[in-house]
Parts: structure tokens; sequence; C-alpha cells
């Protein structure tokens, strides 16, 4: 049995449809993903770990993390953390400097002057604690971003 010319065009379309499902599937679902590279500098002294939590959404933010990782402070005061195959969206980050290791965030006087800590786009607050619009960023491709202790 042979195949007209029609036939055989429609098969080759069908294939090379099929071929592309994969990429038009990805595209649907948003299976794509992006690394986060998260430097922090500016860690004085380099001493202990540093605490990195990640955040994904405004509800969650300064109460659950997304993601967290810690690692300890380079003699140069800086870490570098890398958080993988993130979804895109929008995140924020908060860093904790654990100077002596005892597993929390130590305060002095009236709150001030005890261990640092940082968020994302280096906002600093005069009172209180910044909001999720304040620290957020978008994860669209890979994304490095730079937190300073200071």
């Amino acid at each position: 049995m042979a195949f007209s010319k029609t036939s055989r065009r429609r098969a080759r379309a069908a294939a090379a449809l099929l071929a592309l499902l994969p990429v038009i599937g990805q595209a649907a679902t948003g299976d794509e993903s992006f690394d986060l590279t998260v430097r922090v500098v500016d860690a004085d002294p380099v001493t202990g770990t540093l605490e990195i939590s990640l955040f994904s959404s405004a509800e969650a933010f300064l109460k659950q993390p997304y993601l967290q990782t810690s690692g300890t402070v380079n003699e140069d005061g800086s870490h570098q953390a890398l958080f993988a195959k993130l979804p895109p969206g929008e995140y924020a980050v908060v860093v904790v400097h654990d100077e002596n290791g005892n597993g929390k965030l130590d305060t002095g006087f009236l709150g001030f002057g005890g261990e640092s800590y940082a968020y994302s786009n280096d906002a600093r607050p005069l009172f209180g604690r910044p909001s999720f619009d304040e620290v957020k960023f978008a994860v669209g491709s890979a994304t490095r971003i730079t937190i300073s202790l200071e």
C-alpha cells in the first residue's frame, strides 16, 4: 500500500509536532527553574555562621522560610550560597550572622547592637522590620544578589 504525497506530509507534520511537545509542555506548565546565588559581604567578626533564609511570599515572610542554608564566614568576611532550581517568582532573603555560634540571634540593649542581620535589597528600616515588598526581588533567570551585613 502506497501513501499519497498528502499523507506523507501530514505524517511528517505530526512527527514534527510530537517532537515539539516537550518544549510546549515546559512552557505551558512553567517547569523552568533558575539558580539564585546570594553573596554575603562585610561580616565582622569573621567568626560563627551565617544563616540565609529564602522566603517566597509576603504571607510566609519572616515566618516560614521556603529554603534555608548556613555556612561559615570566609576570612574576607564573605560567604556565598546557592539556591538551585527555583521556580520563577518573587523572593526575599534574610541573613543572620550568628557570631558566637549559639544558634540564635543575640540582641543588645533595647534590641540593638547584638549580632548583625540584613535583608535583600539592603533594606534598612529605621524602626521595625521591612515589608516583603521592600525586600523582594524577581527570579526569572539565573540571578545573583549581594547583601551587606555592614
